[in-house]
């Protein structure tokens, strides 16, 4: 899986956006497939969704949204900041499951990064100086960095790979994916 989170990076590196995106979008469909061939390529793909990137982009609250990044903050805040973020987030910031399989479906597919849930998504280059306005709002647009949000996919991915390495099936698929051949090689 090492590949295809280097190529992400890597295209981030470049400042080649269109392959980091497309690669991350495909990455919850490829990590799906693999540990469940069978299941249906819509589900697989929430399902992966909702494990990996749910709390930080679809969170039920500011406590879930803040523990996505900072695991240990629970052990660190006070009861009482604890009851304060658990205030419900909000939704118009929320990138759902369905919305990264729609936005993977269009782009993919069509060029096209629409969705019919909210007035529009759409995904930025890096601001300079590390700067980030990414899951925000401007003008009615829920705004994504295209480079904060591929890293997140990359960061799903070795999540992922840590839970099913165990799982022979799935590593046994893994390891069938498609490499390339050096052209000397031949």
């Amino acid at each position: 899986m090492e590949r295809f989170v280097s190529s992400i990076l890597k295209s981030i590196d470049d400042k080649n956006y269109f392959a980091a995106l497309f690669v991350a979008l495909a990455m919850p469909d490829i990590c799906g497939a693999l540990e469940n061939p069978n299941a249906e390529v819509g589900k697989r793909y929430k399902k992966w969704f909702d494990k990996y990137l749910k709390s930080k982009y679809a969170p039920t609250n500011h406590l879930e949204a803040l523990a996505a990044n900072f695991p240990d903050i629970r052990k660190i805040l006070p009861p009482d900041a604890v009851a304060q973020m658990s205030t419900p987030f909000d939704t118009l910031l929320w990138f759902t499951a369905e919305d990264c399989l729609r936005c993977r479906n269009k782009f993919l597919h069509q060029g096209l990064l629409e969705n019919s849930q909210k007035e529009k998504i759409t995904f930025i280059t890096p601001l300079p100086n590390r700067l980030v306005v990414h899951k925000s709002i401007r003008n009615g647009t829920l705004v994504l960095q295209i480079n904060a949000f591929a890293e997140d996919i990359c960061h799903g991915v070795q999540a992922w790979e840590r839970d099913v390495q165990s799982d022979t099936n799935t590593m046994r698929r893994i390891g069938e994916l498609m490499t390339f051949t050096e052209w000397y090689d031949l």
